[in-house]
Order: C-alpha cells, then sequence, then structure tokens
C-alpha cells in the first residue's frame, strides 16, 4: 500500500471499536493510514446520532490518529476494508479486499448472508466454523483483532482495577448480567448477599439497552453499563477480577482470553453457544437453585485453584492462542508487510 491508500472500516456501531481499533494501532506502526467511515444504525451504540458516543469516537480519532468520515464518502476503490459481520457490504465495490471480522456468536446467523460478498471472513478458530456449519473456502482462522491486547490488560489489570474500583482490595467477581428476558429464572438478589457474605467484591456490568439501574444497589457493590468503547468496558473488568459469573453468555471466550475461571448458570431459553468453552475444569455449571455451601465452595474453587493447565488444554484442544497478534498477521497477508 502506498501513496495516498488507505486502509477503510466501515462502522455503524461502536463494539465494532473492540475489533478495529488494535488493527488501527497495527497500522499505524507500518505507517499505513486508516479512514473509518461511519453509518446509522438506530442501535444503542450508534456512532453518529447518540452524542456520547460520537464524542467518544472523536477522542479515539484523536488518540489514534485515523480520519473519520460519513459513509456517504466512500468511494469504489481497491483499498483494504475491513467491515463487522458484513455490515457495510453494499458500499463496498470489488476487486477491493474486504474482509469480515466475526463477532462473538452473530456470525451464526449472519455468515450465509455475506459469506459470498466478501474476499474473507476471519474466525477465531476452525472449530467456530465447523460447529456452526460456517466452512467456506474464504474462512481465514487468525483469531481476532480484538485479543490482541490480552497481555497489554493482563499487565496492567492491577492499574485498571485501582481505576475503575478506588479503594476496593477484597477479592472481586464480575457477573455478566442476564438479558432482562431471563433475569425473573434468578435470584439475582439473592445471589449478591451470599456473594457478600462469602467476602466477595460483586462488579456488575449488563449493556445499555438492559439497564439494571433501577435496582443497582440491590445486586452489586459496583455497577457499569458501556463506560468506553477501547479498550472495551468489558475487557477491562475481566482483566482486573478474580473470577466471572456467567448466564450461558459469548462473554465466555473473554474468560478464556484472559484465563479468568467462571461460574455459569444456564437460564437461556435455548442451548448456549459455544459449548466447546465451557466444558473444561475452569467452569463450574450450576443450577439457579445452588445452595450457598454450593455457591461457597465453588468460589474457594474459583480462587484457590490454578486453572492455567485447564485453559492452556482448552486452547488447544480447540486451536486457540491468545494474544496471536492477529492485526499483524491481516495486515501481513493483505498489505504484504
Amino acid at each position: 500500500m502506498t501513496g495516498d491508500s488507505s486502509i477503510n472500516f466501515i462502522l455503524a456501531e461502536m463494539t465494532h471499536l473492540r475489533y478495529f481499533c488494535p488493527l488501527i494501532e497495527a497500522a499505524n506502526r507500518i505507517g499505513a493510514g486508516s479512514i473509518v467511515f461511519v453509518r446509522k444504525s438506530g442501535k444503542y451504540n450508534c456512532p453518529v446520532t447518540i452524542p456520547r458516543n460520537k464524542s467518544l469516537l472523536e477522542a479515539y480519532s484523536s488518540k489514534l490518529s485515523f480520519e473519520l468520515r460519513p459513509i456517504d464518502q466512500f468511494t469504489t476503490n481497491t483499498d483494504l476494508t475491513f467491515l463487522v459481520e458484513g455490515v457495510g457490504t453494499k458500499f463496498v465495490k470489488l476487486p477491493g479486499s474486504t474482509v469480515s471480522l466475526t463477532y462473538m456468536s452473530d456470525f451464526t446467523h449472519l455468515f450465509d448472508g455475506y459469506k459470498d460478498h466478501v474476499c474473507n471472513t476471519v474466525f477465531m478458530s476452525p472449530i467456530f466454523a465447523s460447529t456452526y456449519d460456517k466452512e467456506h473456502p474464504n474462512n481465514l482462522y487468525l483469531s481476532s483483532p480484538k485479543y490482541d491486547i490480552v497481555d497489554r490488560l493482563t499487565k496492567n489489570a492491577l492499574q485498571v482495577k485501582a481505576e475503575l474500583l478506588p479503594g476496593v482490595t477484597d477479592k472481586t467477581v464480575l457477573i455478566f448480567a442476564p438479558r432482562l428476558r431471563d433475569v425473573g429464572k434468578i435470584d439475582l438478589k439473592k445471589l449478591y448477599s451470599d456473594l457478600k457474605m462469602c467476602g466477595i467484591t460483586v462488579l456488575f456490568k449488563t449493556r445499555n439497552k438492559d439497564s439494571f439501574r433501577a435496582i443497582r444497589d440491590r445486586v452489586c457493590d459496583h455497577y457499569f453499563e458501556d463506560e468506553e468503547w477501547y479498550p472495551h468496558t468489558s475487557m477491562s473488568l475481566v482483566a482486573a477480577c478474580d473470577f466471572v459469573i456467567n448466564f450461558s453468555s459469548t462473554a465466555v471466550e473473554e474468560c478464556v482470553a484472559f484465563r479468568k475461571p467462571l461460574i455459569n448458570f444456564h437460564i437461556k431459553p435455548f442451548e448456549k453457544h459455544f459449548p466447546f468453552l465451557y466444558s473444561h475444569s475452569y467452569c463450574h455449571q450450576m443450577s439457579p437453585a445452588y445452595s450457598f455451601d454450593e455457591l461457597k465452595d465453588s468460589i474457594e474453587y474459583m480462587l484457590e485453584e490454578s486453572h492455567k493447565q485447564s485453559f492452556l488444554q482448552c486452547w488447544a484442544d480447540n486451536e486457540l492462542d491468545f494474544p496471536r497478534n492477529s492485526s499483524e498477521l491481516l495486515l501481513g497477508r493483505f498489505l504484504g508487510t
């Protein structure tokens, strides 16, 4: 890539910055420019219509030195363009190199709609595609740029914890909130009370569209929605906590990346995604009708056992590696760097 050429990104949701920003940072290191073309999504994480999101995006643009342009300024070119889950393919004209990054489990229902409209789709590893019958000759298995910052956040975990939780020295659990659809299937106030009886500081992370603000004082010590998009609040909290409580969300992927053990309550009305990530000893499955002693024993196991070998076995079984410098691998493949 030479001259005035740039790497293009089509951004419709602020959550996609978790995937784009590591690529932009890697592009900066090789002297390549980046242009982020912004479009409306109408969602809670829209980068255009939500003033706070727009302000944060402008701050990231300044900090990471990428250019912002509205989507109507996107022109047909042969530059490298990154998308997330095919969002924006209608603006991209081949023969440019158009690469779609998969986002958590969204590919399970979106992939078939865009697989033939991009040059390549990046999956975490082959098992993510094969489990959901999404194998395709143009798939690339290069982990995800999202996890290129695992080491950075892990090394800075104590600093992150001090910034997010000033004065907290206790062991901490991060609860990834259940969907509001499922919240009646577990007593969150009892869970909070039981965790406090075990001497645990409780962090609670939900999305803006699934807000628990009305009962936040009854379910946690520290409450978070989407405070930052890069590094994303969820990733910073996973890095900073001691263990996680999950409700079969795809956040298990982040637990595996950061090697954080988890207790899982399956309360979804359908089978959990990525069952292969739940099948190792770093994860305890627990019934919503648990007893206090069961929870106490599980917490002791989370905190006292070394789970390193269990995570490494999961990585080996599923061809995972964190961090894998996915951004450098992708740019090297398409730019020859």
